[in-house]
C-alpha cells in the first residue's frame, strides 16, 4: 500500500518546519504535484499528522517525529549491528507479529520490524492491540537460540524487565509488572509483551516477541480500550523520540538474548518480583470456569505464577492465557 516514496515525502517534511508546497516536494522527489497530493491524501487518511494550508502547502505537526529506519540503525551498537539479519520499517501494515515470523535467521541473529499504523495487531487471549496511528510503539524482535535456553517459558518476564529498565533510564518512574506480560505506570497499563516460541529441546529455537507501548493515545483510542490504559506522554514525557527508544530496545533486546542463553531467568528474578504489580497481593486468577483464589507469593524459575490459598497450599500457573485481578 506504501512504498518508498511515501517515506521519502515523510522525511522530506520532517526536515523543515515550514511549508513545502506540492511543487518543492515534486522537485525534491521528482514527482508531479499531483501525485504528492494524492499521496498525502492517502497518508493524512491512515493517521498522518500533516497540516495543510490553501496556496502554501503540507507541514508535519509540531512535535512530531516520524519512524525512519536509518535514524534507527545509526543508533544501534555495533554489536547489535552485527547480529542483525533485516529489519524494516512501515507505515502501515496489518501486524507486525506477523511479518516478523517471514524472516529468517540463522542462529545467534536478530531482526525487527516496526510500523507507524497496525491494522490487524493482537495482543494476550488474540485480543485487539489498539494504538493511535503515527504516535506510538509497535515493534517486533526475532531471535535464533542455538539450543533451547534453561527457563525459556519465562523470557517474556525477563523482557518485561528489560523494557523497564530501558524506560527507567529514560527517566520513567513508576513502572511496574503484570504477570505475565503487562507493563503498568501509575496503576494503569502502558504496554505489553507477547511472545511465541518455535523449536524443540535440543535444537534451535526461534523467539518471536512483539512490544507494544503507548506514548501517546487519543481519547477515542482511550475509550475503545476496555480497561484503565495511559502512556508516556500523560504522564509527562512529552519529548520522547521513538526511533532513540525502539534503538535502545533492539540494543538491549540483544543483549537480553545473549545473557538468557547463558544464565537463563536467575539474573532478573529479583527485579521482576520489585516490579511485580500484585507481588504479595491478594487475587484471583481466571480462564474461562477455571478460578485460583490466594496470595501471590511470587514466580518460581519457568516463570510460572505461584499463589498460596488459605491453608498454605501452592498453585502454580503456567498458562499465560489466565487473567489475574484483585480480591
Amino acid at each position: 500500500m506504501f512504498d518508498t516514496k511515501d517515506h521519502k515525502i515523510i522525511a522530506a517534511l520532517s526536515s523543515t518546519d515550514s511549508y513545502l508546497s506540492g511543487n518543492q516536494l515534486g522537485d525534491l522527489l521528482g514527482m508531479s504535484r499531483v501525485a504528492i497530493g494524492k499521496r498525502l491524501r492517502v497518508m493524512q487518511a491512515a493517521g498522518l499528522p500533516v497540516e495543510t494550508k490553501a496556496a502554501t502547502g503540507y507541514r508535519l505537526q509540531k512535535g512530531f517525529t516520524p519512524l525512519n529506519q536509518d535514524s534507527i540503525l545509526q543508533l544501534l551498537n555495533q554489536s547489535t549491528i552485527s547480529k542483525l539479519a533485516k529489519s524494516k520499517v512501515h507505515i502501515v501494515m496489518d501486524s507486525t507479529n506477523s511479518q516478523i515470523e517471514s524472516i529468517f535467521l540463522n542462529a545467534g541473529q536478530t531482526g525487527f520490524v516496526t510500523t507507524e499504523v497496525q491494522n490487524l495487531g493482537k495482543g494476550r487471549r488474540s485480543n485487539n492491540w489498539i494504538s493511535t496511528p503515527f504516535q506510538n510503539i509497535m515493534l517486533s524482535l526475532a531471535w535464533q537460540f542455538p539450543v533451547w535456553p534453561t527457563d525459556i517459558t519465562a523470557f517474556s518476564l525477563a523482557t518485561g524487565v528489560m523494557v523497564a529498565d530501558v524506560l527507567g533510564n529514560l527517566g520513567v518512574k513508576g513502572l511496574q509488572l503484570k504477570w505475565p506480560n503487562d507493563l503498568y505506570l501509575n496503576g494503569a497499563k502502558i504496554g505489553g509483551i507477547l511472545i511465541n516460541i518455535k523449536g524443540d529441546s535440543g535444537a534451535e529455537v526461534r523467539l518471536n516477541c512483539g512490544i507494544g507501548l503507548n506514548i501517546k493515545i487519543s481519547a477515542k483510542d482511550q475509550q475503545a480500550i476496555d480497561q484503565e490504559c495511559t502512556d508516556l506522554y500523560t504522564a509527562g514525557h512529552k519529548n520522547l523520540n521513538r526511533n532513540h527508544l525502539i534503538a535502545d530496545l533492539v540494543n538491549n533486546w540483544v543483549n537480553l538474548c545473549e545473557q538468557f542463553q547463558s544464565y537463563g531467568f536467575a539474573p532478573y528474578s529479583e527485579r521482576w518480583h520489585s516490579l511485580h504489580l500484585f507481588q504479595n497481593c491478594d487475587v484471583i486468577a481466571t480462564k474461562g470456569r477455571l478460578q485460583v483464589v490466594g496470595r501471590v507469593t511470587g514466580v518460581d524459575a519457568q516463570g510460572s505464577l505461584v499463589i498460596k490459598n488459605s491453608n498454605l497450599e501452592e498453585a502454580r500457573i503456567v498458562d499465560p492465557e489466565y487473567s489475574l485481578r484483585l480480591v
